[in-house]
């Protein structure tokens, strides 16, 4: 959603927050010269990991991995989700100019 749609959720209204992401927990690498080494992108990687590490990670009270028995079902499920999206997008879209329609 649009960040003007976003809601305000004072703290003690809040006993859970899920935080879901592929990089959640990880810890920023000390060899950056490594990491460019393997693909350039990486250091850009590893320095948001140092920040979150500075001033995100200090806030989590535990960490919760959920694993899976074949890491195949991760692609499928993003391939599910992926297809959902698109679906959804074609769906407001097909209202929309069908309101458009009815309208002129």
């Amino acid at each position: 959603a649009p960040r003007a749609a976003w809601g305000t959720v004072r703290a003690g209204d809040v006993a859970v927050v899920l935080f879901e992401g592929w990089m959640q927990g990880f810890r920023p690498r000390a060899d950056r010269d490594a990491l460019a080494a393997i693909h350039p992108g990486l250091a850009d990687v590893n320095a948001r990991l140092a920040d979150y590490d500075a001033k995100l990670w200090p806030r989590m009270h535990c960490w919760l991995v959920l694993r899976v028995h074949n890491l195949e079902w991760i692609a499928q499920w993003r391939l599910q989700a992926e297809h959902r999206m698109r679906d959804i997008k074609a769906n407001a879209s097909a209202a929309s100019n069908a309101g458009a329609a009815s309208n002129a």
